[in-house]
């Protein structure tokens, strides 16, 4: 008698423990997409999984080509519905311009956006022109504040479409480049966690900007994440982040830093790495979620159980 295959064993459980196990395994496994490969009906129960959280290379086009091919195996919605999370790093406006925005309009239903940019806002008019459009409506938003738009009046403004439904938003704030327009936060009516990457220049008071910023947020933010960096940091400045770490701007503020920095790094409520924040942004479907936003989340509570100073 002929040993039985693997596969044999597997059609003798139930369907549903049979896709339970392949479900676990492909979310425990780097070397997940090798499951889809066993069988058809494996494929069926396992891409909605491999497909859930995408970092797309844009240099290499693999999931570009997957995601626009004329002829493919999966429903012509499969993109849209299974698609949750979509990471992008834009380096070469000839090529990146058009398959991101492509990309985008095949994963309409993405509840997490990330969009690191490198390059000049006028270079991305396809990308920009996606995401001006009503299509997109994610909940989490990482993105460089010049992708938004290569019009100066709106490139750093609140009211885009894409932001109507954000509950967590990280942004960069590049002085050099212009300053947001923080009033526009007030459109912004679900928004409850918001990350601030500030590059601080000119004597910049992060303290000041955080009071700004939370003069225009909705009633209903809970987290204020502070990221400061400069080159060199001022007498002035390391009080004004200290005053933030200590709670004593406001009780939503934390400052974190990111460690390995080769600049001077200030007092901090915590510190991440590159790799770590790569990876809340890359693929928050997966256990635990998004730390950064827990994390924030336990040091503003922490200040809530603490006795005040008057106290």
């Amino acid at each position: 008698m002929e040993p039985r295959k693997p596969v044999d064993t597997f059609l003798d459980l139930p369907e549903d423990v049979a896709r339970l196990i392949f479900e676990v395994a492909v979310v425990e496994d780097a070397c997940r997409p090798q499951y889809a490969l066993i069988s058809k009906q494996v494929q069926r129960w396992v891409e909605p999984i491999i497909y859930r959280d995408v970092v797309v290379d844009l240099r290499r086009g693999w999931f570009h080509r997957t995601a626009t091919a004329p002829v493919s195996s999966k429903p012509p919605d499969f993109f849209a519905l299974y698609v949750k999370s979509l990471f992008f790093r834009v380096y070469d406006a000839s090529n990146n311009d058009r398959d991101a925005a492509q990309i985008l309009q095949k994963c309409r239903s993405v509840h997490s956006l990330a969009i690191w940019s490198y390059i000049f806002p006028g270079s991305l008019p396809r990308l920009q022109a996606v995401i001006s459009s009503p299509s997109l409506a994610p909940t989490q938003i990482s993105m460089s504040q010049f992708v938004l738009s290569s019009d100066e009046s709106t490139n750093r403004s609140f009211s885009h479409p894409i932001f109507s439904s954000v509950t967590h938003l990280d942004i960069t704030c590049m002085e050099e480049e212009g300053e947001m327009v923080w009033t526009s936060l007030k459109n912004l009516s679900r928004l409850t966690h918001l990350s601030i990457d500030i590059y601080l220049v000119n004597d910049r008071n992060p303290a000041q900007l955080a009071k700004d910023i939370l003069s225009n947020c909705p009633t209903d933010l809970r987290i204020l994440i502070i990221w400061p960096s400069s080159d060199s940091y001022s007498t002035c400045a390391l009080e004004s982040i200290k005053s933030l770490v200590q709670g004593d701007v406001d009780r939503r503020c934390v400052v974190v830093s990111m460690s390995g920095n080769m600049y001077e790094r200030p007092a901090a409520n915590f510190e991440l790495t590159s790799e770590q924040l790569l990876k809340e942004w890359s693929t928050p479907s997966m256990a635990g979620g998004n730390d950064l936003w827990a994390r924030a989340e336990q040091v503003v509570n922490d200040r809530r159980t603490k006795p005040s100073k008057e106290a």
